[in-house]
């Protein structure tokens, strides 16, 4: 059975002030996209069968969006390993003198199954609005 969790993640170009037109946020998240995919560490999210039913690109948005419930994500896992590498790359975009980073953020969150479990990370031109956990109750006697 395994332990189990419920992941997110949205890598997004997002404009921050209107200096950028919407065809070069689309272009820059096209050679991000084009390198993604072609990167050994990180295409098995785009190309695996089981990751496919996942992940959403989102070209008209510039965005990438992964929501899985109830899986293992286990970090040794190799289907696990290529969504760690595309947010390691996304980190990598930050950290460069790259003209287009200034528009690149994301936000990852994972949820396991104990109530202290939950893990969210983001970075560069993010709004919390994109992704977020709520906590709620829930009981099976009131509707």
């Amino acid at each position: 059975m395994g332990y189990r969790s419920s992941v997110a993640y949205t890598i997004r170009f997002t404009p921050d002030s209107g200096d950028m037109t919407q065809e070069k946020l689309k272009g820059a998240f096209a050679v991000f996209l084009e390198e993604a995919t072609a990167n050994e560490d990180t295409k098995l999210c785009f190309t695996q069968e089981e990751a496919r039913e996942f992940i959403r690109i989102d070209r008209e948005g510039c965005a990438i969006n992964f929501f899985a419930s109830d899986v293992k994500w286990y970090e040794d896992y190799t289907d696990v390993k290529c969504h760690i590498a595309l947010l390691e790359m996304v980190e990598d975009w930050l950290a460069e003198d790259n003209p287009h980073s200034k528009y690149l953020g994301y936000i990852f969150v994972r949820i396991g199954e104990s109530p202290d479990d939950i893990i969210e990370e983001c970075g560069g031109n993010y709004d919390w609005d994109w992704l977020s956990v709520s906590r709620s109750i829930n009981c099976d006697w009131f509707n």
